[in-house]
Protein backbone atom coordinates (compact mmCIF):
# COMPACT_ATOMS: atom_id res chain seq x y z
CA UNK A 1 0.00 0.00 0.00
CA UNK A 2 1.33 3.54 -1.01
CA UNK A 3 1.31 6.48 1.44
CA UNK A 4 1.19 9.79 0.69
CA UNK A 5 1.56 13.23 2.56
CA UNK A 6 -1.18 15.63 2.26
CA UNK A 7 -0.90 19.49 3.74
CA UNK A 8 -4.56 20.84 4.26
CA UNK A 9 -5.17 24.63 5.73
CA UNK A 10 -7.81 25.64 7.47
CA UNK A 11 -9.42 28.58 5.64
CA UNK A 12 -12.80 28.69 7.38
CA UNK A 13 -13.08 29.19 11.29
CA UNK A 14 -13.71 26.45 13.12
CA UNK A 15 -17.17 25.22 13.49
CA UNK A 16 -18.26 26.92 10.45
CA UNK A 17 -20.12 24.72 8.24
CA UNK A 18 -19.58 23.69 4.57
CA UNK A 19 -15.11 23.79 4.93
CA UNK A 20 -13.13 21.24 6.76
CA UNK A 21 -12.93 21.21 10.07
CA UNK A 22 -9.91 20.60 11.15
CA UNK A 23 -10.33 19.44 14.54
CA UNK A 24 -9.02 22.95 16.20
CA UNK A 25 -10.05 24.34 18.59
CA UNK A 26 -8.48 27.87 18.75
CA UNK A 27 -9.18 28.96 15.78
CA UNK A 28 -8.01 28.72 11.81
CA UNK A 29 -5.02 29.36 10.10
CA UNK A 30 -3.15 26.18 11.37
CA UNK A 31 -1.42 23.27 9.30
CA UNK A 32 -3.10 19.71 10.33
CA UNK A 33 -0.50 17.06 8.49
CA UNK A 34 -1.90 13.96 7.02
CA UNK A 35 0.63 11.33 6.92
CA UNK A 36 -0.50 8.53 5.42
CA UNK A 37 -4.00 8.05 3.01
CA UNK A 38 -4.95 4.85 1.66
CA UNK A 39 -5.57 4.72 -2.59
CA UNK A 40 -7.87 2.92 -4.46
CA UNK A 41 -6.76 -0.82 -4.62
CA UNK A 42 -4.71 -1.09 -7.96
CA UNK A 43 -5.60 -4.15 -10.35
CA UNK A 44 -4.81 -7.81 -9.61
CA UNK A 45 -1.21 -8.96 -10.37
CA UNK A 46 -0.38 -12.33 -12.40
CA UNK A 47 -0.64 -15.54 -10.92
CA UNK A 48 2.90 -16.22 -10.07
CA UNK A 49 4.14 -19.46 -10.69
CA UNK A 50 2.82 -22.69 -8.37
CA UNK A 51 5.46 -23.42 -5.72
CA UNK A 52 6.64 -27.36 -5.06
CA UNK A 53 4.44 -29.60 -3.52
CA UNK A 54 4.57 -30.12 0.13
CA UNK A 55 4.84 -33.44 1.96
CA UNK A 56 1.85 -35.63 2.18
CA UNK A 57 -0.06 -35.10 5.22
CA UNK A 58 -0.65 -37.95 7.89
CA UNK A 59 -3.31 -40.39 6.71
CA UNK A 60 -6.82 -39.42 8.68
CA UNK A 61 -8.36 -41.98 10.53
CA UNK A 62 -10.73 -44.65 9.14
CA UNK A 63 -13.95 -43.33 8.58
CA UNK A 64 -17.18 -45.18 9.69
CA UNK A 65 -18.77 -47.53 7.66
CA UNK A 66 -21.36 -46.99 5.18
CA UNK A 67 -24.77 -48.56 5.04
CA UNK A 68 -25.12 -51.72 2.64
CA UNK A 69 -25.99 -50.96 -0.87
CA UNK A 70 -28.80 -52.55 -2.63
CA UNK A 71 -28.94 -56.46 -3.56
CA UNK A 72 -27.60 -57.13 -7.32
CA UNK A 73 -30.34 -58.50 -9.75
CA UNK A 74 -30.03 -61.84 -10.37
CA UNK A 75 -27.48 -63.52 -12.77
CA UNK A 76 -28.55 -65.57 -15.91
CA UNK A 77 -28.91 -69.22 -15.25
CA UNK A 78 -25.47 -70.68 -16.11
CA UNK A 79 -25.47 -74.17 -18.24
CA UNK A 80 -26.01 -77.46 -16.81
CA UNK A 81 -22.59 -79.27 -16.11
CA UNK A 82 -22.44 -83.18 -16.86
CA UNK A 83 -19.02 -85.18 -15.79
CA UNK A 84 -17.81 -88.45 -17.04
CA UNK A 85 -15.00 -89.97 -14.96
CA UNK A 86 -12.47 -91.28 -17.83
CA UNK A 87 -8.87 -92.33 -16.82
CA UNK A 88 -7.56 -93.24 -13.19
CA UNK A 89 -3.87 -94.01 -13.14
CA UNK A 90 -1.82 -95.06 -10.04
CA UNK A 91 1.22 -92.97 -10.17
CA UNK A 92 4.81 -93.42 -7.87
CA UNK A 93 4.80 -92.98 -4.25
CA UNK A 94 5.08 -89.28 -2.90
CA UNK A 95 3.82 -88.03 -5.93
CA UNK A 96 1.45 -85.56 -5.79
CA UNK A 97 -2.25 -86.07 -7.06
CA UNK A 98 -4.02 -84.58 -10.10
CA UNK A 99 -7.10 -84.49 -12.28
CA UNK A 100 -7.47 -83.29 -15.30
CA UNK A 101 -10.00 -82.24 -17.54
CA UNK A 102 -9.68 -83.67 -21.16
CA UNK A 103 -13.54 -82.49 -22.07
CA UNK A 104 -15.03 -78.93 -21.53
CA UNK A 105 -16.40 -77.22 -18.94
CA UNK A 106 -19.81 -77.93 -19.71
CA UNK A 107 -18.86 -81.84 -20.60
CA UNK A 108 -16.27 -82.29 -18.37
CA UNK A 109 -13.98 -85.99 -18.94
CA UNK A 110 -11.89 -86.30 -15.27
CA UNK A 111 -8.76 -88.32 -15.42
CA UNK A 112 -7.24 -89.12 -11.98
CA UNK A 113 -3.36 -89.75 -10.76
CA UNK A 114 -3.60 -91.56 -7.27
CA UNK A 115 -0.29 -91.78 -6.40
CA UNK A 116 0.33 -95.61 -5.00
CA UNK A 117 1.20 -95.72 -1.31
CA UNK A 118 4.26 -96.86 0.01
CA UNK A 119 5.17 -100.39 0.99
CA UNK A 120 4.25 -100.78 4.37
CA UNK A 121 6.22 -102.96 7.13
CA UNK A 122 5.87 -106.56 7.13
CA UNK A 123 3.34 -107.80 9.03
CA UNK A 124 4.13 -110.45 11.17
CA UNK A 125 3.26 -114.03 9.56
CA UNK A 126 -0.19 -115.39 9.85
CA UNK A 127 -1.28 -118.84 11.05
CA UNK A 128 -0.62 -121.70 9.21
CA UNK A 129 -3.91 -121.74 6.53
CA UNK A 130 -5.37 -125.36 6.81
CA UNK A 131 -4.09 -128.00 3.97
CA UNK A 132 -5.50 -127.67 0.27
CA UNK A 133 -7.32 -130.26 -1.64
CA UNK A 134 -4.65 -132.80 -3.44
CA UNK A 135 -3.86 -131.62 -6.85
CA UNK A 136 -4.81 -133.52 -9.92
CA UNK A 137 -1.89 -136.20 -10.50
CA UNK A 138 0.34 -135.14 -12.97
CA UNK A 139 1.45 -136.62 -16.21
CA UNK A 140 3.13 -140.05 -16.50
CA UNK A 141 6.85 -139.23 -16.72
CA UNK A 142 9.18 -141.02 -19.73
CA UNK A 143 10.33 -144.58 -19.31
CA UNK A 144 13.09 -145.32 -17.08
CA UNK A 145 16.18 -147.15 -19.22
CA UNK A 146 15.76 -151.16 -18.34
CA UNK A 147 17.42 -151.98 -15.74
CA UNK A 148 20.21 -154.64 -15.33
CA UNK A 149 18.54 -158.61 -15.93
CA UNK A 150 18.13 -160.26 -12.51
CA UNK A 151 19.74 -163.10 -11.70
CA UNK A 152 17.80 -166.23 -13.33
CA UNK A 153 15.65 -168.00 -10.52
CA UNK A 154 15.06 -171.80 -9.59
CA UNK A 155 12.57 -173.81 -11.89
CA UNK A 156 9.40 -173.86 -10.86
CA UNK A 157 7.77 -177.32 -10.47
CA UNK A 158 5.92 -179.10 -13.89
CA UNK A 159 2.40 -177.85 -14.02
CA UNK A 160 -0.41 -180.32 -14.82
CA UNK A 161 -1.33 -181.51 -18.26
CA UNK A 162 -3.34 -179.62 -20.60
CA UNK A 163 -6.35 -180.85 -22.29
CA UNK A 164 -5.91 -182.01 -25.72
CA UNK A 165 -5.18 -180.03 -28.38
CA UNK A 166 -6.88 -179.70 -31.64
CA UNK A 167 -5.45 -179.44 -35.25
CA UNK A 168 -7.22 -178.33 -38.72
CA UNK A 169 -6.87 -181.36 -41.40
CA UNK A 170 -7.10 -180.22 -45.37
CA UNK A 171 -9.99 -182.28 -46.44
CA UNK A 172 -10.76 -180.74 -49.96
CA UNK A 173 -8.86 -177.64 -51.84
CA UNK A 174 -10.53 -175.70 -55.16
CA UNK A 175 -8.47 -173.99 -57.34
CA UNK A 176 -9.04 -171.62 -60.16
CA UNK A 177 -6.30 -170.10 -61.65
CA UNK A 178 -5.28 -167.37 -64.27
CA UNK A 179 -9.01 -166.45 -64.72
CA UNK A 180 -9.62 -163.23 -66.81
CA UNK A 181 -11.25 -160.41 -65.81
CA UNK A 182 -13.18 -158.14 -68.18
CA UNK A 183 -14.62 -154.52 -67.12
CA UNK A 184 -16.86 -154.61 -64.11
CA UNK A 185 -17.96 -158.11 -64.21
CA UNK A 186 -19.30 -158.90 -60.34
CA UNK A 187 -18.51 -161.80 -59.21
CA UNK A 188 -15.72 -162.73 -61.64
CA UNK A 189 -17.10 -165.51 -63.52
CA UNK A 190 -15.69 -169.02 -62.41
CA UNK A 191 -17.15 -171.39 -65.17
CA UNK A 192 -13.99 -173.80 -66.89
CA UNK A 193 -11.38 -172.16 -64.38
CA UNK A 194 -12.23 -173.81 -61.18
CA UNK A 195 -11.02 -177.69 -60.41
CA UNK A 196 -12.09 -179.91 -58.10
CA UNK A 197 -10.50 -183.92 -57.03
CA UNK A 198 -12.58 -186.22 -58.13
CA UNK A 199 -14.91 -187.38 -55.52
CA UNK A 200 -14.88 -183.95 -53.42
CA UNK A 201 -17.94 -183.32 -51.58
CA UNK A 202 -17.37 -180.25 -49.81
CA UNK A 203 -17.54 -177.85 -51.92
CA UNK A 204 -19.45 -177.41 -55.35
CA UNK A 205 -18.44 -174.86 -58.46
CA UNK A 206 -20.95 -172.77 -59.71
CA UNK A 207 -21.38 -170.27 -62.79
CA UNK A 208 -19.56 -167.30 -60.55
CA UNK A 209 -19.51 -168.97 -56.57
CA UNK A 210 -18.30 -171.98 -55.00
CA UNK A 211 -21.19 -173.51 -52.31
CA UNK A 212 -20.10 -174.61 -48.99
CA UNK A 213 -21.93 -178.03 -48.54
CA UNK A 214 -20.60 -179.14 -45.16
CA UNK A 215 -20.40 -177.13 -41.59
CA UNK A 216 -16.67 -176.52 -40.40
CA UNK A 217 -14.15 -174.39 -41.07
CA UNK A 218 -13.44 -173.17 -45.01
CA UNK A 219 -10.27 -170.72 -46.03
CA UNK A 220 -10.33 -168.78 -49.01
CA UNK A 221 -7.84 -167.08 -50.86
CA UNK A 222 -7.23 -164.82 -53.83
CA UNK A 223 -4.39 -162.87 -55.57
CA UNK A 224 -5.81 -160.17 -58.36
CA UNK A 225 -3.42 -159.42 -60.90
CA UNK A 226 -5.04 -155.82 -61.76
CA UNK A 227 -5.13 -154.84 -65.21
CA UNK A 228 -5.36 -150.80 -66.57
CA UNK A 229 -7.85 -148.69 -68.13
CA UNK A 230 -10.46 -148.63 -65.40
CA UNK A 231 -11.36 -145.12 -65.00
CA UNK A 232 -12.46 -145.13 -61.40
CA UNK A 233 -10.83 -146.44 -57.75
CA UNK A 234 -11.64 -150.53 -58.07
CA UNK A 235 -11.67 -152.81 -55.19
CA UNK A 236 -11.50 -156.29 -54.92
CA UNK A 237 -12.89 -158.68 -52.58
CA UNK A 238 -14.20 -161.90 -51.08
CA UNK A 239 -18.23 -162.12 -51.15
CA UNK A 240 -19.79 -164.41 -48.26
CA UNK A 241 -23.24 -165.00 -49.77
CA UNK A 242 -22.86 -161.89 -52.05
CA UNK A 243 -21.96 -160.06 -48.78
CA UNK A 244 -18.15 -158.21 -49.54
CA UNK A 245 -16.13 -159.10 -46.44
CA UNK A 246 -14.30 -155.46 -45.39
CA UNK A 247 -11.69 -157.09 -43.82
CA UNK A 248 -10.29 -158.59 -47.43
CA UNK A 249 -11.36 -155.61 -49.42
CA UNK A 250 -8.06 -154.05 -51.51
CA UNK A 251 -7.78 -151.15 -53.91
CA UNK A 252 -5.54 -151.43 -57.08
CA UNK A 253 -3.96 -149.14 -59.51
CA UNK A 254 -3.80 -150.12 -62.43
CA UNK A 255 -1.38 -152.64 -63.42
CA UNK A 256 -1.02 -153.57 -59.33
CA UNK A 257 -1.50 -156.31 -58.16
CA UNK A 258 -2.97 -157.37 -54.66
CA UNK A 259 -4.83 -160.03 -52.17
CA UNK A 260 -6.41 -161.42 -49.14
CA UNK A 261 -7.31 -164.46 -47.20
CA UNK A 262 -10.34 -165.15 -45.07
CA UNK A 263 -11.31 -168.45 -42.55
CA UNK A 264 -15.02 -168.97 -42.52
CA UNK A 265 -16.79 -171.05 -40.20
CA UNK A 266 -19.28 -172.40 -42.73
CA UNK A 267 -23.47 -173.44 -42.40
CA UNK A 268 -23.98 -175.48 -44.99
CA UNK A 269 -25.40 -173.93 -48.16
CA UNK A 270 -23.38 -170.45 -47.74
CA UNK A 271 -21.65 -169.70 -51.09
CA UNK A 272 -18.43 -167.34 -51.53
CA UNK A 273 -17.38 -165.29 -54.47
CA UNK A 274 -15.08 -162.66 -56.13
CA UNK A 275 -16.48 -159.03 -56.42
CA UNK A 276 -15.17 -156.31 -57.93
CA UNK A 277 -16.32 -152.63 -57.33
CA UNK A 278 -15.83 -148.97 -59.72
CA UNK A 279 -13.95 -151.00 -62.01
CA UNK A 280 -15.60 -149.56 -65.24
CA UNK A 281 -13.38 -149.93 -68.13
CA UNK A 282 -10.77 -152.39 -66.71
CA UNK A 283 -8.87 -154.87 -69.39
CA UNK A 284 -6.38 -157.08 -68.83
CA UNK A 285 -7.13 -158.57 -65.26
CA UNK A 286 -6.00 -161.78 -64.11
CA UNK A 287 -7.77 -163.67 -60.50
CA UNK A 288 -6.46 -166.73 -59.05
CA UNK A 289 -8.78 -168.27 -56.29
CA UNK A 290 -8.67 -171.22 -53.35
CA UNK A 291 -11.18 -172.54 -51.40
CA UNK A 292 -9.43 -175.25 -48.93
CA UNK A 293 -12.38 -177.21 -46.31
CA UNK A 294 -10.81 -178.28 -42.71
CA UNK A 295 -11.69 -180.78 -40.36
CA UNK A 296 -10.37 -180.28 -36.94
CA UNK A 297 -9.23 -183.58 -34.71
CA UNK A 298 -7.85 -183.50 -31.95
CA UNK A 299 -4.03 -183.84 -30.97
Amino acid sequence: MRKFTILFSCCNPCGYGGGYNCGCNTGCGKTVYVTSFTGITGPTGATGATGATGPAGATGATGATGPAGATGATGATGLAAAIVIGTVQTGEPETPASVTNTGTPTNAVLNFVIPRGATGATGPAGATGATGATGPAGETGATGPTGETGVTGATGPTGATGPAGVSPVEVESLIAANIPVADETSPVPLTGAAVLPAGATGMTVGADAVVLNEAGPYEITYNFEGGTGASGSPTVSIAVNGVPVASTTRGFANGESVGATYVYQATPGDSVSIVLDDAAGLTGSNLNFAVKQYTVNAV
